[in-house]
């Protein structure tokens, strides 16, 4: 082994190490609530980044530019301060939740504001927009004597804004959000990390190009049924469009269609995973934790919209691929149905019949049927690949038998700690919204324009929320519309 392959070896076992306690923790929560939701986000939220640190030093995507010594070291300054942030945080919860409540110390301030700072080095890397947007709200926080008309305010000092973004857990990077990623969220990424783990997803795929190859013309409609498949257990658009587009974009290109197209196909196809049910886009959760409601209530409600987005997609992929019949050769990307492909669909659809079925029949809380989903799949696929595993290569190899309980667990913990983080970093912007007063302000606008007219209200709030959403996400875009 080379020596710079070692460091990176190093990182990928830390990783997978600190991955497996996240996972194990977490499940220890879904079963016994032990400590409640704070505690859990005090405890996680640094070991979140810690997963993060680890696994941009081993994909050397933690800061290319420096040396690999450089990028070690600071790696090392991370995992030191996240675990010392954890332990702390842990060990004093009850005492800053309850006896200095109001009145932090000096070293609750600081040990919350390393990893508020943490964060929006998070929000630095991967989210550029709303790093600029938080950096934006605190100032305007500290220094609102400075604007004028409606949205001026006498200031508030720097203590009581690290406070509000680290250690008050009702705005802080520990509050609301990040607890809602770790375990609602959660719970549904465990399924979702055993489906991609035993190759249900792939098996999706192929089905849908197995039914799509059969003409020509309907080509382009595999990455909509790929699409459509997916979404029912992703609800991310951009992890659809990775998973079904290296799949379908190059056969579409391979066909005929220009790369304009092939790519414009799967990007609709994949952003419809926001609308599928049963596991919806993160911003379906937001919603049913900001109204007070059951997360099904939101996914009872979604299944008329989606139906009606894939549908329009279907039409629009159909008029699309009729242009370029004529030019469009029999590229097939189907490939045969194996017995394991079979075994996977079954799962598939067990887990999608079995939220629906626990949510809606039984009332069972969806945190709870998600897990309940993710043993009764996990375990027969777990039998079936040993046995079908042994029975190819009549070896008890285990790298080969660890490889998907490897992938599950390596999943779990990248999709979550993206979630976790990303909702702690727009916990910070909620918090510059709660403490400033913003939301009541722009209440004050809407309700004045409700005095002229409600239709004039209602156009007021979708164009605040259009524009918003040109520049974000839909989850910090549904924040901030929710808010105000």
């Amino acid at each position: 082994m080379s020596a710079p392959a070692k460091p990176a070896r190093a990182a990928e076992i830390l990783y997978l190490l600190v991955a497996a306690f996240f996972l194990v923790y977490l499940l220890r929560y879904y079963l016994t609530g032990l400590g409640g939701p704070t505690l859990l986000a005090m405890t996680l939220v640094p070991v979140a980044f810690i997963l993060f640190t680890l696994d941009s030093l081993r994909t050397n995507a933690l800061y290319p530019r420096l040396g690999p010594l450089a990028n070690q070291v600071i790696a090392g300054v991370y995992v030191a301060v996240c675990l010392v942030v954890a332990v702390y945080m842990t060990v004093e919860y009850e005492a800053i939740g309850t006896v200095r409540a109001g009145i932090f110390s000096w070293t609750d301030l600081v040990i919350g504001t390393l990893m508020v700072a943490l964060v929006m080095e998070y929000a630095r890397k991967k989210y550029f927009a709303l790093f600029v947007l938080n950096v934006l709200l605190i100032l305007y926080t500290v220094y609102g004597w400075l604007v004028p008309g409606l949205f001026g305010h006498p200031g508030l000092g720097w203590t009581r804004v690290l406070s509000a973004m680290s250690v008050e857990m009702a705005t802080g990077v520990f509050s609301r959000l990040p607890q809602l990623a770790l375990t609602l969220i959660g719970s549904f990424m465990l399924v979702l990390s055993a489906l991609r783990a035993f190759g249900c997803v792939d098996s999706i795929l192929k089905a849908a190009s197995r039914v799509a190859a059969r003409s020509p013309h309907a080509l382009p409609q595999a990455a909509v049924l790929g699409s459509f498949g997916v979404g029912m257990v992703s609800g991310s658009g951009a992890a659809n469009a990775a998973t079904t587009g290296s799949a379908t974009i190059p056969a579409m290109i391979a066909s005929g269609l220009p790369r304009v197209n092939a790519a414009a196909i799967e990007t609709a196809s994949s952003l419809g995973d926001q609308l599928m049910p049963p596991v919806m886009g993160i911003s379906a959760f937001l919603m049913a934790d900001f109204l007070g409601r059951s997360y099904f209530d939101v996914v009872a409600r979604g299944y008329a919209p989606a139906l009606i987005y894939y549908a329009g997609v279907t039409v629009s992929v159909y008029l699309v691929a009729g242009r370029y019949r004529a030019r469009t050769g029999a590229v097939s990307l189907a490939e045969r149905i194996s017995f394991s492909d079979g075994i996977n669909l079954l799962a598939y659809l067990a887990v999608v019949a079995g939220l629906v079925v626990l949510m809606a029949v039984t009332g069972l809380p969806a945190m709870l049927a998600a897990l309940r989903v993710f043993g009764w799949v996990t375990v027969p696929l777990s039998v079936i690949f040993v046995v079908t595993t042994y029975r190819t290569y009549r070896s008890w190899d285990l790298r080969r038998l660890a490889a998907p309980f490897r992938e599950l667990v390596d999943g779990f913990a990248a999709m979550t700690t993206e979630l976790t983080l990303l909702l702690a970093t727009l916990s910070v912007m909620t918090g510059a919204f709660v403490i400033t007063g913003i939301p009541t302000k722009v209440g004050f606008i809407m309700m004045e324009a409700a005095g002229v007219n409600l239709v004039a209200m209602i156009l007021v709030a979708f164009v605040f929320g259009a524009i918003v959403g040109t520049g974000l996400p839909p989850a910090p875009t549904y924040i901030i519309t929710a808010l105000v």
